[in-house]
This record gives C-alpha cells, structure tokens and sequence, in this order.
C-alpha cells in the first residue's frame, strides 16, 4: 500500500475549518496596515527650509483661508482679525488635505471627521497630535511663510 493511500479523505467540516481559518488570517493582515498608518507620524517638523511669498495683506479679508505649496508641502494660511497663521494642511490622522470652515472658525479634515482648532490643536475626531505651525511674516504688506 502507498502513502497516498494511508492518509484519510479531507472532511467537509476539515475543509471548512481551513477556509474560515484562512479567511480570518487575511482580514487580520488587512487590519494591520492602516493600524499601522495611525500609529505611525505622517511629518516631522524640521528646520526652516523656505520663506516664500503668498499674497498681499491688502487684498486678503479677515477670515477667509487661501492653500499654498511651499518647499513642496501643503499649507493652511488663514487671515483672523489680529493677523495670520500657518498650519500644515496634512491632516496627522491619515494625511488627507485639511479644509477651513469660515463658518465654524476652524480646520476641518473631511476624511474622518477631524477638527483642529486655529491654533492647529485638536478638538474633535481620531487625529493623535495637532497640526504643525510655520512661521508667517507680514512685509512691505506682503505675506511670507517658512516652512
């Protein structure tokens, strides 16, 4: 007799087991990448690396936000009565582009349901840290962002 012959048929419940078996390990393995990508930090802030010019104070309202690339990044700029800030535009949850709500005065990533304040703290949804500031500098009424 072969060896072929000595091993038992496969059950059906033997078969099943196997495939559930299987089934789970897979949406294990799913899980574990964006677990991952939460836990893991999207930037590191690190020296300044550009100034670079985004508009004229004159023209810009109080208010109202205007998005701009500088050194490659995303950034936030928005006008309030006492001045300007700069805040990175990549949300800290998944790094989705951050939007500015005039309405509400806040940051607002539309991909999870995240809230930061305008001082790029967190108030509301999954984001583990807040959004990083830049340095906004206002000269010969021209606005100046480092990054």
């Amino acid at each position: 007799m072969s060896e072929m012959d000595a091993q038992p048929p496969v059950s059906r419940r033997s078969l099943l087991d196997h495939v559930i078996a299987l089934c789970g390990t897979v949406t294990g393995v799913a899980l574990v990448g964006p677990a991952v990508a939460y836990l893991w930090p999207v930037t590191k802030a690190g020296p300044v690396k550009s100034r670079e010019e985004v508009g004229d104070a004159a023209g810009w309202a109080p208010w109202t936000a205007r998005k701009a690339s500088i050194a490659g990044k995303p950034v936030l700029i928005v006008r309030t009565d006492k001045g300007f800030i700069a805040l990175s535009a990549v949300c800290t949850h998944l790094g989705c582009l951050v939007e500015y709500d005039a309405a509400k005065k806040a940051i607002a990533c539309p991909c999870h349901g995240a809230w930061f304040d305008l001082n790029g703290q967190v108030t509301g949804g999954p984001p583990p840290r807040p959004l990083p500031a830049y340095g906004v500098s206002e000269v010969q009424g021209k606005v100046f962002v480092s990054v």
